[in-house]
């Protein structure tokens, strides 16, 4: 359906290259059309968070590289119609490669800071009351807190999008496979601190584990579990015979959480009734919301709770007997 004077624009993630080697040769092929004077083709990434989409789409700045200085025009006149800001790039790669930056960085920021929060474990210093010393009027490069892992499709495939795209071409870029390695090492240390407590307690495999929060995150709030770390913990349990586990998210439906085949919790009430082990494991902010002494009580003792976001104090959940809080 390609006709004379089309404009294409690509807006997925790719690697460095698939605009110009792959999507243009495919259009050229299929339509007889020459790209730049048969129609105009440009890159120009995606780059909105979930939760805020149309709201980023008229707020963030548009990148566009283009196959020749015309087909960006044309993608610039259509971007004027709702986005404020225009940024041209010199070449279809140098568009490609800004979403794999802005992504890769996040990845990388949060590698450091889960390692960080290792490291102030080891030294049984708080991670978070740290970081926010470290921040506090600093302006310069702003600390992230830790994690128990980074969710979402984007930051766990671009920098491996941009870690290959590198090796191809004899560029060593193991300070973005080592941070992603970081990230996801936090499932297993997650998991461990769970198995951990099972073991000095004596509790059985059958214990109940709650886990709030199966959504990839909770700020902005989505209903997406793809790539969600809740999952890839719960998956990890399960591989340590850990089978009774309920979950409860806010935000995602039903359907979607037993289609991902989870045992659901009727409400979060319910989820922490009997349970030995409660996960926070996304910052949704309706868990602010919740009567924590009247839910901490419903658990079994000794009751561990692990708190993946600080969301909660640790001198108040240990004010109730036989309740141990990690995070």
């Amino acid at each position: 359906v390609l006709k004379f004077n089309d404009l294409v624009i690509l807006r997925s993630t790719v690697p460095p290259c698939t605009c110009r080697d792959v999507a243009i040769s495919i259009l050229e092929k299929e339509s007889g059309l020459k790209a730049g004077s048969g129609f105009h083709f440009v890159f120009a990434p995606e780059r909105t968070v979930q939760g805020k989409a149309l709201e980023e789409l008229r707020l963030l700045p548009q990148i566009i590289g283009g196959y020749t200085s015309e087909c960006v025009n044309a993608a610039a006149q259509f971007f004027n119609v709702f986005s404020p800001t225009i940024v041209r790039v010199d070449s279809l790669e140098a568009a490609e490669v800004v979403k794999l930056l802005n992504n890769s960085f996040r990845d990388v920021s949060f590698g450091y800071a889960n390692q960080v929060g290792r490291l102030c474990e080891a030294l049984n210093v708080d991670t978070v009351a740290v970081v926010n010393a470290a921040n506090e009027g600093y302006l310069r490069n702003p600390l992230p807190l830790p994690s128990p892992g980074v969710g979402g499709s984007c930051l766990q495939k671009d920098p491996y999008i941009l870690y290959d795209s590198a090796k191809k071409r004899g560029i060593d870029l193991s300070l973005v496979r080592e941070a992603r390695k970081s990230n996801e090492n936090m499932i297993q240390f997650v998991g461990d601190k769970v198995e951990n407590f099972l073991n000095e307690h004596e509790l059985t495999p059958d214990t109940k584990i709650f886990i709030l929060g199966v959504a990839f995150k909770g700020i902005p709030e989505t209903s997406d579990i793809r790539a969600s770390t809740s999952i890839d913990t719960i998956q990890y349990l399960k591989s340590k015979k850990l089978d009774n586990i309920q979950v409860y998210d806010p935000v995602a439906s039903r359907e979607t959480l037993l289609e991902a085949g989870l045992e659901l919790a009727e409400s979060i009430e319910d989820g922490f009734r009997d349970s030995h082990i409660v996960l926070i494991m996304n910052n949704h902010p309706s868990y602010l919301n919740v009567n924590l002494f009247k839910l901490i009580s419903l658990m079994q003792k000794p009751g561990m709770f692990f708190d993946a976001w600080h969301l909660f104090q640790q001198n108040e959940v240990e004010s109730i007997s036989g309740i141990h809080y990690q995070g």
